[in-house]
């Protein structure tokens, strides 16, 4: 199984996680970090191309990639729409689900919670980008994964809670 989440914009940031499930048994591969990946793609240039051949070369099962939300820089807003239209152009013709959570979803996993993960990409202002698609990555799983493969959020939850109970003591 292979979620894909997409940052769309000037720099397209990508993050993916990857588990094997066989007959519903979900095989982790020690920590948590061992199944994420991320990185950007185009650095403020076109690369719609680019993308398209990145969707058809990671195959996801899923893709959870930030509607548009309209903002102060016009080359965002043009360039996240078109983006956007390449992402459900791939959706469509390959049948792959795809889920466009607003950009307030990603602020709920801060920097520390992808530092507590093992995820957060350095340095931070770099790969900005790609650390958004993490945040979006880890907030779907840990809000909406349970409703389609049941188990996926605990390890987070653990971290989570480890993490909390450590700085209560």
């Amino acid at each position: 199984m292979k979620l894909l989440a997409l940052d769309p914009g000037g720099t397209t940031g990508w993050a993916t996680f990857e588990l094997e499930v066989r007959e519903g048994i979900y095989y982790w591969k020690g920590a948590l970090k061992n199944h994420f990946e991320c990185g950007q793609i185009g650095n403020n240039s076109n690369h719609h191309l680019k993308l398209w051949c990145f969707l058809h070369i990671q195959k996801p099962d899923r893709i959870i990639c930030e509607r548009f939300d309209n903002r102060d820089n016009e080359f965002a807003k043009i360039m996240a729409r078109e983006y956007i239209g390449v992402v459900k152009l791939y959706c469509a013709i390959t049948n792959c689900p795809v889920e466009l959570p607003g950009s307030d979803r990603k602020e709920w996993t801060t920097n520390i919670k992808l530092s507590l993960l093992g995820i957060l990409a350095t340095p931070i202002t770099t790969w900005r980008h790609a650390n958004d698609a993490s945040r979006h990555l880890v907030a779907w799983i840990a809000i909406k994964g349970e409703e389609h493969y049941p188990g996926i959020r605990r390890p987070l939850i653990a971290i989570f809670k480890e993490a909390s109970e450590q700085a209560e003591s």
